[in-house]
This record gives C-alpha cells, sequence and structure tokens, in this order.
C-alpha cells in the first residue's frame, strides 16, 4: 500500500512493518545551509557545517545565530524522541529561525562531518 502523510511525502509499506520507501519532494538547497549534528546520551555535542570541502565564509559570521537555530530545533522537536540516545541527524537552515530535518543516521564510525 502506498502511504502519504500530512507533508506530501510518499512511500510503500511493507507487509511485516519493516523498512519504508520514502520519496521527498526536490528542494534546492544552498551549502551554506546543511548542517550535521552529533548527538550522545541524548546531548547535542556537536554541529559540522556538511560541505568540508569549501569555506562558506557566511557560516563563520552567523554561527552564534546558526547553533542557538539548531539547538532549539533538537531540544523541541528531536531530543528525548528519537529511540536511539546515540545519534547524528542532518538539518537544513535556510534562514533565522527556520530549521528542518534532512535525516537521521546512526552514531557509529562511519558516520563523519563528511
Amino acid at each position: 500500500a502506498v502511504v502519504s502523510t500530512q507533508s506530501g511525502h510518499y512511500g510503500r509499506e511493507t507487509p511485516t512493518g519493516g523498512f519504508v520507501l520514502t520519496i521527498r519532494r526536490f528542494q534546492s538547497i544552498t551549502p551554506a545551509g546543511e548542517f550535521r549534528c552529533f548527538v550522545r546520551a541524548n546531548n547535542l555535542i556537536a554541529v559540522s557545517q556538511r560541505n568540508h570541502r569549501q569555506f562558506l565564509a557566511s557560516i563563520p559570521a552567523d554561527r552564534i545565530n546558526i547553533l542557538n537555530d539548531i539547538q532549539h530545533f533538537f531540544f523541541n522537536y528531536i531530543q528525548a524522541k528519537f529511540p536511539d540516545p546515540d545519534f547524528v541527524f542532518d538539518v537544513y537552515r535556510s534562514g533565522p529561525h527556520h530549521v528542518i530535518l534532512v535525516d537521521f543516521n546512526p552514531f557509529c564510525r562511519v558516520t563523519d562531518p563528511l
């Protein structure tokens, strides 16, 4: 069965309740707004820019506001709501006070700032 959510995401439900393929609407994003966030024991311990190969001058200049927005998002929407206390999540900050969750990842050796 195809499942639609209120956000417009579509996926295929498996008979066993296993994995679900989710297809999201395409959205053009700028690299300066992409961040990887690291959580250990349900505490946000680090935030890094996803595009580590390019210096983006807007990030250091606005780092306090970026961190405040991501921390607010984490505290209000993610902290203690994800089943694993150690994980990584990616967000897109399109502007002041506007953070969008992109995805979750396991916190392990292969998960790095990219």
